[in-house]
């Protein structure tokens, strides 16, 4: 599809068990803890703090989540 359409990039959800490149989102008493591989996870989205070494955004900073996409 996204050669077809001439896109660059596909943002999808799911795919957690697929061999992928992710950005996961972690909510506060929903979704605390990570389900996707360590290898593949390439940053973090969440409304609370994450002890971790990758890049983490907030749920409300969607222009610095696109500029890490983009980059």
């Amino acid at each position: 599809w996204a050669e077809r359409s001439g896109a660059d990039i596909i943002i999808t959800e799911g795919y957690k068990h697929e061999n992928l490149p992710k950005i996961e989102v972690l909510r506060k008493g929903y979704s605390e803890e990570f389900v996707s591989d360590a290898h593949e996870r390439i940053a973090v989205v969440a409304d609370f703090e994450v002890d971790t070494k990758l890049p983490v955004f907030s749920l409300n900073e969607p222009e610095e989540i696109v500029d890490f996409i983009l980059s």
